[in-house]
């Protein structure tokens, strides 16, 4: 495992759910060169052949939502930002993380739905939950 990479990739993880948090998106001037530089480390360490299906996987599930509830309820930034995590961490870590990032989700809602707040027109940011997810994984890893 490469360290020093694992923390540019955490860093503008990081800066990511930042961005995601207060202004409610991923900016593509971070997302899209993270996602070059994972993969281009993928091709050096020589494991592209496992980290870009895993990216591509994670990219898909974050895109069909769209399709079925439109992009006011699921932004492509998720999708580029699902792609980014699935290429760094590869798999099967990708489908630890989304998992970690679902569960976290349904407590929040429910938690909401508990204490009588929920909404379901309200929209959630994902990349915090996604970073969980994935920081998780590396530790468990």
């Amino acid at each position: 495992m490469d360290y020093t990479m694992n923390g540019v990739y955490t860093t503008a993880l990081l800066y990511l759910v930042y961005t995601d948090l207060r202004e409610r998106r991923i900016p593509n001037r971070v997302v899209i060169p993270a996602a070059a530089i994972a993969l281009l480390d993928s091709c050096l360490r020589g494991t592209w052949r496992s980290d870009l299906p895993s990216g591509v996987l994670a990219a898909t599930l974050f895109l069909l939502p769209i399709f079925i509830y439109g992009p006011e309820k699921s932004g492509a930034g998720d999708v580029k930002l699902a792609l980014f995590i699935g290429i760094w961490v590869g798999y099967p870590a990708i489908v630890g993380a989304i998992l970690i990032a679902a569960l976290s989700i349904s407590i929040l809602a429910l938690v909401t739905w508990i204490c009588g707040r929920f909404d379901r027109k309200a929209t959630v940011p994902m990349a915090p939950f996604l970073a969980l997810g994935t920081i998780t994984m590396l530790i468990l890893y």
